[in-house]
């Protein structure tokens, strides 16, 4: 199923798969399962919330950086996304984040498509990580 989102005011579309019991391999499994079995379901689950909510601000900041070339604000964006994204295992996410952080001058119309880019796999992360709440049993 294809979506379309706004995300950061970036248009994108994701292409999700029907409702997932089996997430895709955007997420690593068993970084999940460790944080249950360290944690709990319900700590996953308030983890998960946060990360949605600091990815939509972060977003928004890396978009922004990017469209006006301000190089501080997206190395800051993009390692504030790796970080968040190896902590909840959403690989694909981390490596587009550290991919950014790579950067040592801005072409904005080059950050815009990697902007997109990430705010696409941000949504797709998201998504993986509440169907695999589903399937865990939230």
């Amino acid at each position: 199923m294809q979506t379309n989102l706004v995300h950061s005011g970036i248009p994108h579309t994701v292409t999700l798969s029907n409702p997932r019991p089996n997430p895709s391999n955007n997420i690593d499994r068993d970084v999940v399962r460790q944080i249950v079995e360290d944690l709990s379901l319900r700590d996953l689950h308030h983890l998960v919330t946060t990360f949605e909510t600091d990815l939509q601000r972060l977003t928004r900041g890396l978009a922004a950086a990017g469209a006006s070339g301000d190089l501080q604000g997206w190395l800051h964006a993009a390692h504030a996304i790796a970080g968040a994204s190896s902590a909840l295992g959403a690989v694909a996410l981390e490596g587009e984040a550290r991919a950014a952080m790579a950067v040592t001058s801005l072409d904005t119309t080059q950050a815009v498509t990697t902007a997109g880019r990430i705010c696409a796999l941000a949504d797709a992360s998201i998504a993986d990580l509440h169907g695999l709440l589903t399937e865990l049993g939230d």
